[in-house]
């Protein structure tokens, strides 16, 4: 039970929370106390209902409907998501792309913030071009 575990083990739920968000190599103490201290500034109820619902509700068919430009960046090793449900976007929107850090998970901008903010600007600046709406598949 979610909820209850919000309440009466937050510690735990921290942690789990934390070491679930890294791909292959586990986060550190340090980087569990830090990622702790971040949760634990949360109204924890209403990120325990916000969990649940973002985890059971099903837009795949918004999907193709979506016709900005998506860049969806996808932690291989994510212990949170399992990778064809991640990639289901790029796949189904009609102008995403896309971009698989292999060896790590949720925590992208955490676990290699370089290549992250490199892909981002990237795509800020694709976008930002003289095409309003340029194909993904160029990116």
């Amino acid at each position: 039970d979610l909820q209850g575990q919000l309440r009466y083990n937050k510690d735990e739920l921290a942690r789990g929370i934390a070491s679930g968000g890294f791909g292959k190599k586990p986060p550190t103490e340090e980087e569990y106390a830090w990622f702790k201290k971040q949760y634990l500034k949360c109204d924890l109820e209403f990120c325990g209902r916000l969990m649940e619902d973002h985890a059971n509700l099903d837009f795949r068919d918004l999907i193709p409907t979506m016709r900005l430009p998506i860049l969806n960046l996808i932690g291989g090793s994510s212990k949170c998501h399992q990778i064809a449900g991640m990639t289901y976007i790029g796949d189904h929107a009609p102008n995403a792309k896309n971009v698989i850090y292999e060896d790590f998970g949720h925590f992208l901008y955490w676990e290699d913030p370089e290549r992250f903010n490199q892909d981002v600007l990237r795509f800020v600046q694709y976008v930002d071009g003289p095409d309003s709406n340029p194909p993904m598949k160029d990116f």
